[in-house]
């Protein structure tokens, strides 16, 4: 039999060195992000200066933060249909695009995925290198 999605894709969040880098980085400006008091968030909180990968990174990340429950999308529902809460892009090149809004499901678990990452959330700027 094989292995429910949501298990395929907490491994697989690891597997790809872009994706990893990105959700690393995704979850630490998503932390920094709660302390200045901001809780809803997009993809574009990554700087383009720690996007390191194709246009498809960010989105296939996010699903797989969602997949591990550490992010939640942010939205309603209304007579049986699903509506994502959507924002327009900020950055560079984009300002056409709309991306989903979330928010962090619980800032234990956050912190926790950046220790075991060996990424400390309280230093002044992340590396997101991997070595």
């Amino acid at each position: 039999m094989p292995a429910p999605r949501t298990a395929i894709n907490q491994q697989a969040v690891w597997k790809n060195d872009e994706q990893f880098r990105f959700a690393r980085a995704l979850i630490w400006h998503a932390l920094e992000l709660q302390d200045a008091g901001v809780f809803e968030f997009t993809t574009d909180i990554v700087p383009d200066a720690e996007r390191n990968g194709g246009p498809n990174v960010p989105g296939c990340t996010a699903t797989k933060l969602k997949d591990a429950h550490l992010i939640s999308p942010i939205g309603h529902m209304q007579e049986g249909v699903w509506f994502a809460k959507r924002a327009k892009s900020n950055r560079e090149g984009r300002k056409d695009a709309w991306n989903n809004v979330y928010h962090l499901t619980s800032r234990a678990l956050a912190e926790e995925f950046l220790r075991r990452q060996h990424v400390e959330f309280r230093e002044v700027q992340p590396e997101f290198a991997i070595g």
